[in-house]
């Protein structure tokens, strides 16, 4: 972040509108019932959410460095401590994962490479058919078991659209997990080439197989310092400038969409939310869930 002045701006803003907040809301509401409280403690909820996320906004706005790794302080934001409770802020790229909507891509090798890591992280999972539901749901051409979803309460049909959220695929037949066992290797957003400083190696062996066998080694480079381009890549002991130019079109250290899971505790009951923002070309929140997990 080059501009760590208007970084600290941005921290205070957040805290002062917390504080007015809380404050004006306060005013409004009475406590001496309990109905009262409970719709107070809702909507300071659901102000500091939308507080947090608008920080966000602006936090990544000001990022212009040119590469997202885990030095960037949208990645390292504290808890926020308010009255009886906690904010607690995560930052994550989308392409930190592998975007499982680019399984019906037009890029064919694209397409390819995804439908290989399905069926790489699956099948290590012991899941039967998972690339041929998840193509079912989807892809227009693609055959799915009807009498499953017509026997489901209420019946319906796969969306044969590419899916919203990840939680979507817990819908799809014989993969209601899905979203829990792979929240951290899959996401329904971001593109097609993945984020060297963020993917976990799980994403790197399965969607990377050419350089597999180094994912050990780059997690161990950027910990020391962060990919600022795609050619630091080269830097990695065991990785040739074959197995380099096969990855590159599949490879960032940038990102356009950013996921923000927040979680707002107050008087120990907990509220949840998760925003998908978009960097380009003006910083934006493109998708919006409330609740715990229904976005992944």
């Amino acid at each position: 972040m080059n501009n760590k002045g208007s970084i600290l701006v941005v921290v205070l803003i957040f805290t002062a509108i917390l504080a007015a907040g809380a404050v004006s809301l306060l005013g409004k509401v009475a406590l001496n019932l309990d109905r009262s409280e409970q719709l107070l403690e809702f909507n300071q909820a659901g102000f500091y959410i939308h507080s947090a996320i608008a920080s966000i906004e602006s936090i990544i706005n000001n990022d212009n460095n040119g590469y997202d790794s885990d030095e960037d302080i949208w990645a390292n934001l504290p808890p926020i401590s308010i009255k009886d409770g906690l904010i607690s802020i995560q930052v994550m790229p989308a392409n930190a994962k592998i975007n499982i909507n680019n399984i019906s891509s037009s890029d064919a090798a694209t397409a390819k490479r995804v439908a290989d890591a399905v069926e790489k992280l699956t099948n290590e999972n012991d899941i039967e058919d998972a690339l041929k539901h998840i193509k079912g749901w989807i892809d227009k051409k693609q055959s799915y078991d009807e009498n499953y979803y017509q026997n489901r309460i209420p019946p319906y049909k796969p969306a044969k659209k590419p899916f919203y959220s990840l939680k979507e695929i817990d819908y799809v037949n014989g993969l209601s997990k899905f979203s829990e066992k792979f929240g951290s290797d899959f996401s329904v957003d971001g593109s097609k080439a993945i984020n060297i400083n963020f993917a976990n190696k799980d994403v790197i062996e399965a969607y990377l197989p050419e350089i597999a066998d180094e994912a050990d080694s780059i997690i161990k480079y950027r910990k020391k310092k962060p990919f600022k381009n795609i050619t630091q890549l080269r830097n990695v002991s065991g990785i040739s400038d074959k197995q380099y130019l096969e990855v590159q079109p599949y490879i960032s250290t940038s990102s356009s969409f950013f996921i923000v899971k927040i979680v707002v505790i107050i008087k120990k009951k907990e509220y949840n939310a998760t925003a998908l923002i978009e960097r380009e070309p003006q910083t934006k929140v493109v998708k919006y869930f409330e609740g715990k997990s229904n976005y992944e």
